[in-house]
């Protein structure tokens, strides 16, 4: 005797013992669900981002000055809430600017 399938239309069969018909509205939430995620995260990111202006570089100037024998990028990471590798970014751009001067090689200062 054959085995009886428990779906009465096994061809509609989606693998996952939901019908297809019944997959489809998944899809369409899934869809709804990361569009929604994708707004949130953009709005999380635009709020998140620092406009870097030249006050701003010359008070990361100021804190990497302030605390040159203590570790400066990690001070100039907490002080702003951002990774270090962000406040190495900022430094570079001080230095740039013409806030900080030129690196010392292999350790924190300016010439």
């Amino acid at each position: 005797m054959p085995k009886q399938h428990p779906n009465p239309d096994p061809r509609r069969d989606t693998g996952r013992g939901a019908p297809q018909d019944a997959a489809a509205p998944a899809v369409i939430l899934v869809e709804v669900d990361i569009e929604r995620r994708t707004r949130l995260l953009r709005q999380v990111r635009s709020t998140a981002r620092r406009k870097v202006t030249d006050d701003m570089l010359r008070e990361v100037a100021a804190i990497y000055r302030s605390s040159v024998d203590i570790n400066p990028t990690q001070q100039i990471a907490d002080h702003f809430g951002k990774d270090p590798r962000t406040a190495r970014l900022y430094v570079h751009w001080a230095r740039r600017k013409g806030f900080l001067g030129a690196a010392l090689t292999g350790k924190a200062g300016e010439r």
